[in-house]
């Protein structure tokens, strides 16, 4: 899996192969970003990175790559991913059995194929197990190892021991409620007494420093992911879009007021098994508009976004009863 909330996702799958097979030595093909996410899942014998922008990049640099996995000698690839790009590669991978879904762009070069099914994406990702006869004795579980010292960032961040994490950034604009939005439910959160840290990428800084009040603190691009995770981790709470935090916050079990704009839940990537709730604008005729958000709304009303209000938003918090 290549986006960083596929491979959340797809963790339950890990643990699903390790209870199947115990003895094995599972490796984790993704990509170098990625690599941070799982690093430290101990059900993992390593890491793959496929660099495929990189030394990997082009027809050459695949069939390279393939040489290299092949060394591996594995006796089992299992690939949860459906692209071409996926299927090409392990068509030139050596191993004793490759099992695929039946739905991904060049099937036939699986010994095995399975159906994929399920309403939410960790179901979906977890039925490739379906292949083993103990499949139904498995639950899928979303997990993420944290092996930073949380007291060590804690210190050095001035963060105590209450507060709530806010992630206003989406890779899609119509996925990013406002800002401002953001900063006043951040504000009646000061007023409670909590502590306000924003979380997201150094390309998002500009937009974390709009929603973000003057008390809080912002951490915007100043943390690798796995300290980003130890920062979640700790949380009274997290209010975020539809992105790849929603999706940690899963894993990690931290309570969630998700806020889904131009897209819907009913696709399947809302929150897994933590308490959490979404809140939407309900009644849009337009809304979803994608299955992953545009970069401009259709219609250019925008309504999905601005006439949800923050009063909403403080209202779930409230129903999580923190």
């Amino acid at each position: 899996m290549a986006f960083l909330g596929d491979v959340i996702l797809t963790t339950p799958v890990i643990k699903g192969i390790k209870e199947l097979y115990p003895a094995s030595k599972l490796w984790f093909l993704t990509t170098p970003l990625a690599t941070g996410l799982i690093c430290n899942d101990q059900n993992l014998e390593g890491v793959i990175a496929y660099q495929k922008r990189g030394k990997h990049r082009g027809i050459f640099g695949t069939i390279r790559f393939a040489k290299e996995l092949s060394a591996y000698n594995f006796d089992l690839i299992i690939s949860v991913h459906k692209s071409y790009r996926t299927s090409f590669l392990l068509k030139l991978v050596s191993a004793k059995q490759k099992i695929g879904f039946k739905e991904a762009k060049f099937s036939v070069i699986y010994d095995q194929t399975v159906e994929m099914i399920g309403e939410h994406a960790v179901e979906r990702a977890f039925s490739i197990l379906k292949f083993h006869p103990n499949f139904q004795k498995l639950i899928p579980e979303m997990h993420l190892a944290v092996n930073e010292d949380r007291n060590k960032i804690r210190a050095l961040y001035n963060l105590n021991q209450k507060y709530i994490v806010i992630a206003p950034g989406s890779a899609w604009e119509t996925k990013r409620w406002p800002a401002e939005y953001y900063r006043e439910v951040a504000e009646e959160f000061i007023r409670r007494g909590y502590q306000i840290v924003a979380l997201g990428s150094k390309e998002e800084l500009a937009l974390t420093t709009l929603a973000l009040p003057d008390q809080g603190i912002n951490l915007a691009g100043k943390l690798s992911l796995s300290e980003s995770l130890s920062v979640l981790k700790s949380a009274s709470a997290l209010i975020c879009n539809d992105s790849m935090i929603l999706h940690a916050a899963s894993a990690l079990k931290v309570p969630t007021v998700a806020i889904f704009c131009a897209t819907s839940p009913k696709f399947g990537f809302g929150p897994w098994e933590n308490n959490a709730v979404v809140v939407e604008k309900e009644d849009l005729s337009c809304k979803p508009c994608s299955r992953h958000g545009a970069r401009i709304c259709p219609i250019k009303t925008n309504a999905c976004m601005i006439e949800l209000l923050p009063v909403k938003v403080l209202q779930a918090f409230d129903s999580l009863n923190i």
